[in-house]
């Protein structure tokens, strides 16, 4: 059997899914190659998506999945881990056989207040009722069918109602209370250490550019686009998902980062680049990016912070669905408090997330629907969605009918 080095194997290190070549080899290397040394790693072929999966991927990243061939075989080894690290959903089979059975609509039947409302993209929906399907989940986080839609979902409803309670704790307080999203990359050299070990000293690097508090999310992969391939593509940073240990970050910044976000010089002459002749206007500025390029050259570690959050849920959610948890860890939950939003410093009620509509903001109730077209309810298939618009009047009549509050609806038994 054949040993690798870690950088030789990077390629092989695939969150979705592994790209197989002729000859059933991976990249070059065969499966029974993968083995265990004390210099080594140990790396498992990872589970291949569903055609649902690999759409909805392909929607989220905009980016092509034609480069593989999903006529492959299943590995037979379908764990997606690397050291101690581990992606959520990697589960060869559900937890229950029940794992995403179709349970049913809601809707919001407030068809009168769709009409004088306006979605962000300017789309107005008089008359139509909006509809969402309900399944059924388990909420473990290596489940391959609950992890996205019911763990992922119910932990982001948490996060949403924290950040929420610390920014008002910290409104309070006279402190910015503005949630960023903050991407902070560990370096190479801290690759060896433990989950738990990253997990402190990435609370100390936010610390010292004074990020004091919010949820750590762990990532163990990343996604290297075309684009990005065709501009920088290595062998150690191939085409796809490639192990690179990484922080998500929704979190408060001490003096808030609207200084730097609408700062006139950052905008015309910043750059991302870190290194002191790419970013000459931070360096000698007291602001979030000025601090934080001057502690890069002592500890290597990169912040960024993303574009003004619109939904803190739907940022949760989204970095939710492709984190990574402690392989054979009896705490499963990925997301970490920290700072001024730790469970010791910020006492928090969490409620039931309630699902509303996007328009009226009402929530949502039970329906069902007696008219003739047809809907998917597989959450694995490509033309599976989880919400849509529907006309409430089919050929003259209602086919929308609600749930009402008291239990009972018009159409006999529920």
């Amino acid at each position: 059997m054949t040993v690798y080095p870690l950088h030789l194997l990077t390629d092989c290190v695939r969150a979705f899914p592994l790209r197989s070549l002729e000859n059933g080899n991976v990249n070059g290397f065969s499966r029974s190659d993968f083995t265990h040394s004390p210099d080594m790693v140990t790396v498992y072929p990872l589970r291949l998506l569903t055609d649902g999966e690999i759409e909805n991927l392909a929607r989220e990243y905009k980016s092509a999945f034609d480069d593989f061939n999903q006529g492959e075989p299943e590995p037979e080894n379908q764990n997606g881990v690397f050291g101690d690290h581990e992606l959520v959903g990697q589960r060869k089979t559900p937890t229950r056989p029940d794992c995403g059975a179709w349970l049913g609509y809601k809707i919001c039947p407030r068809t009168e207040l769709h009409g004088n409302n306006t979605l962000l993209d300017g789309e107005k929906h008089p008359n139509e009722v909006f509809v969402r399907l309900a399944h059924r989940h388990c909420f473990n986080w290596r489940c391959p069918i609950c992890y996205r839609f019911g763990a992922s979902y119910r932990e982001a409803g948490k996060i949403e109602q924290r950040i929420e309670a610390g920014s008002k704790y910290l409104a309070g307080m006279g402190e910015d209370s503005k949630a960023e999203h903050i991407v902070l990359s560990v370096p190479s050299s801290d690759y060896g250490l433990s989950v738990k070990q990253l997990r402190d000293k990435a609370v100390k690097v936010l610390a010292s550019r004074g990020i004091i508090g919010g949820v750590l999310i762990p990532h163990a992969f990343r996604y290297h686009d075309r684009k990005e391939f065709q501009v920088s593509g290595t062998a150690n940073y191939p085409l796809g998902w490639f192990f690179s240990f990484h922080w998500h970050v929704i979190g408060f910044i001490k003096g808030g980062y609207s200084r730097c976000r609408k700062c006139p010089l950052f905008k015309r002459y910043g750059s991302k680049s870190y290194n002191r002749a790419g970013s000459p206007v931070c360096l000698g500025c007291s602001g979030f990016e000025g601090v934080t390029r001057k502690m890069y050259e002592s500890d290597r570690y990169i912040a960024k912070v993303g574009t003004e959050r619109v939904s803190i849920f739907k940022t949760a959610s989204y970095q939710l669905s492709h984190a990574s948890i402690v392989h054979n860890g009896k705490r499963a939950c990925p997301s970490v408090w920290f700072g001024t939003c730790s469970y010791r410093k910020l006492k928090v009620v969490v409620e039931k997330h309630k699902q509303s509509c996007p328009l009226c903001l009402h929530d949502l109730v039970r329906a069902r629907y007696f008219g003739e077209r047809e809907f998917c309810t597989d959450e694995t298939s490509p033309n599976f969605r989880r919400s849509f618009w529907s006309p409430m009047v089919e050929g003259g009549v209602n086919v929308w009918v609600a749930k009402d509050e008291d239990g009972k609806g018009n159409f006999g038994k529920w």
